[in-house]
């Protein structure tokens, strides 16, 4: 069964919306083409509907299932509350719009010098906080609270509440002894990570766009965040049908490759104290849902090295990762990939040329980051 393209009716005057034979569109009395198309090529399967929209023709991007499969709709409706990885269309983007990647209606792209709107979107008392610390921060001397109150020209009261905040949260340290601020033991915690998630990113780079090369597939590199990974960087795949990952994305550690990747390496104190916080949420049938579950899942990752997403957080995608090791056996990050699941039939594990590609990148990374 062929992908059926769901379109608005044309507005009068408009573009006509994309077929076999007119794309890409054309605007009514020009002959620019707006910029806008959508993959011909009878795919073999459903995709849920983007939403999307042609901005001149008004027409629907993506596709939609038919109404009594209700096995993709059930999907759909799971991935709607799952995090920002979902299935990607590659469509052209005309000069002048964006936002298409992530489902949004396209719109024309413009300066925003409204400065009056982006104060209106402020939090105030948010952004007097990161003042104060911002001034703790660069100052030569502990500060005071007079001097908080007098460089922000508020009242002692109004200050000692935010610096009580930000000493809550280690972002400032009170010295009991002459009452005075300086800057908290977290910034330095923040700093460390945000070095080493950039060195991490600097050295895994040029493997990951190789792992890209190798499988056609979008490749992605996490780290461990608390209790969750977060993709700290993503090579986009080429293919007309791909996954669509966007480095900054928190996700799961139970649910997906990269985060079971990790997981499975880390020291059993550590693991057994995460394993124990996770609150288990089934975003599709296949997700691990006990802790007992993804105890046994763990064991086989550390057994072959390699950590797999069954379609357990989106019934059409499906992940392969491997972890990143220090010297000691830490695990300091992972990387892998996602793959279209209806393009790649038997899951994953099926997919020995992707398992061994993402096994073999993984170890190159991993003596690569020794040595730097």
């Amino acid at each position: 069964m062929c992908c059926e393209a769901a379109h608005a009716p044309r507005p009068q005057g408009m573009c006509a919306p994309p077929t076999a034979t007119s794309f890409p569109p054309q605007r009514a009395g020009s002959s620019q083409a707006c910029g806008w198309q959508e993959t011909r090529e009878p795919l073999g399967f459903h995709l849920p509907s983007t939403g999307k929209r042609c901005p001149c023709s008004g027409a629907a991007t993506g596709y939609s299932a038919p109404p009594d499969d209700t096995r993709h709709a059930a999907g759909a409706a799971r991935a709607a509350h799952a995090p920002n990885r979902h299935l990607f269309i590659t469509q052209s983007h005309g000069p002048g719009f964006t936002g298409i990647e992530r489902g949004e209606r396209m719109r024309p792209m413009a300066i925003d010098t409204d400065t009056a709107g982006k104060r209106r979107q402020l939090i105030g008392s948010f952004d007097k906080g990161l003042a104060i610390l911002d001034f703790i921060v660069h100052a030569e001397t502990p500060q005071r609270l007079q001097d908080v109150a007098n460089h922000m020209q508020i009242d002692k009261s109004s200050a000692l509440r935010f610096l009580a905040t930000l000493e809550k949260h280690a972002l400032v340290q009170r010295h009991p002894h002459d009452k005075t601020y300086v800057p908290g033991t977290r910034l330095l915690m923040w700093s460390k990570n945000l070095k080493a998630g950039n060195s991490i990113v600097e050295v895994v780079r040029p493997y990951l766009r190789r792992l890209t090369t190798m499988t056609g597939q979008t490749s992605h590199l996490a780290v461990l965040r608390e209790d969750r990974v977060v993709l700290i960087e993503v090579v986009p795949s080429e293919n007309a049908v791909s996954v669509r990952q966007i480095a900054g994305d928190w996700e799961p550690l139970y649910s997906t490759a990269v985060g079971k990747a990790i997981l499975a390496f880390l020291p059993m104190v550590e693991q057994r104290k995460l394993i124990d916080q996770i609150e288990f949420r089934e975003f599709t049938e296949r997700t691990i849902s006990t802790r007992e579950m993804l105890r046994v899942e763990l064991t086989a990752v550390v057994r072959e090295r390699v950590a797999y997403d069954d379609s357990e957080m989106n019934l059409q995608i499906g992940c392969i990762a491997a972890p990143l090791l220090d010297r000691s056996g830490f695990p300091i990050a992972s990387l892998g990939i996602s793959t279209v699941s209806a393009l790649h039939p038997g899951g994953p594990r099926a997919q020995r040329h992707f398992v061994t590609a993402v096994k073999q990148v993984a170890q190159e990374s991993m003596l690569a980051l020794r040595q730097s």
